[in-house]
């Protein structure tokens, strides 16, 4: 947001101050709207996209597909394709 330079009212034509201070204090209001906002779209992208995000449930993990090796790897290298087998990998 732009910090713009504090507003000197006495500049302001008396019949046009009461209008200014309610720009003023809703400008105010929305800022605080804004940043209580921000904070929770961090919140949500944490939740969707953090670390415990990729944490599989017991019940999620009982229920995935097998997993299969890749044909031309040895099991010890662990090379694993969970969807196709498209030969050994690069």
């Amino acid at each position: 947001m732009s910090s713009a330079p504090p507003i000197d009212l006495s500049a302001i034509p008396e019949d046009q101050r009461d209008a200014v201070l309610a720009v003023l204090r809703e400008r105010d209001v929305l800022r605080e709207a804004s940043k209580r906002l921000e904070h929770l779209v961090a919140e949500l992208n944490q939740a969707v996209h953090g670390k415990r995000s990729e944490r599989l449930s017991e019940e999620q993990v009982i229920d995935a597909p097998p997993v299969r090796r890749c044909a031309g790897q040895p099991a010890a290298t662990g090379a694993i394709c969970p969807r196709t087998c498209r030969g050994p990998r690069r």
